[in-house]
């Protein structure tokens, strides 16, 4: 057997008129088909890339926003702060956050964090499923233990819980 496409190769090396269109045409399909479930899996992949890529930054998006209320509790969070219900004739008719001039609510009809500050409003963050704190639990006479949890909305998974806890010290 082997002989035998030794003998075939030989020839063709050896043969002069060079390779003929329907050889040629065979080894372009042999090619295809051997090609086809490679190109199928690397356009899987660049989706698969995509997708997590967007959770990767709809998370990073979600930790940005729980940083930026710590930072906004800690520089302006003296005692007292202000976790009320809005009544729910109001736009704010969710929980809100009030800390000086500044609110945090989630708007429930958009599915997005909010912040309202002097009077201009803006979006924190986008598709989020719920948005919330607990009370005010006092640690001591001068500390306050206050938490903050964001659940995002995901597609492809289960929906996403961020949580944080912040310290606040009575003056």
């Amino acid at each position: 057997m082997i002989c035998i496409i030794r003998k075939k190769i030989n020839d063709c090396l050896c043969n002069s008129s060079g390779v003929t269109l329907i050889e040629l045409l065979v080894v372009i399909a042999i090619m295809g088909v051997a090609l086809a479930p490679a190109s199928t899996a690397l356009l899987l992949g660049f989706n698969i890339f995509a997708t997590e890529d967007d959770n990767m930054q709809r998370v990073y998006d979600a930790q940005s926003t729980l940083d930026h209320i710590t930072d906004i509790l800690r520089v302006n969070g003296d005692l007292p702060v202000s976790v009320s219900k809005y009544p729910a004739d109001t736009a704010l008719s969710n929980n809100a956050l009030s800390v000086d001039n500044i609110i945090i609510y989630y708007n429930d009809s958009n599915k997005t964090v909010n912040k309202i500050e002097n009077g201009t409003e803006r979006t924190l963050l986008s598709n989020v499923a719920s948005f919330g704190f607990d009370e005010i639990k006092k640690v001591d006479d001068l500390i306050y233990r206050f938490d903050i949890f964001i659940v995002l909305e995901r597609r492809e998974y289960s929906n996403k819980t961020f949580k944080t806890t912040i310290y606040l010290r009575n003056k």
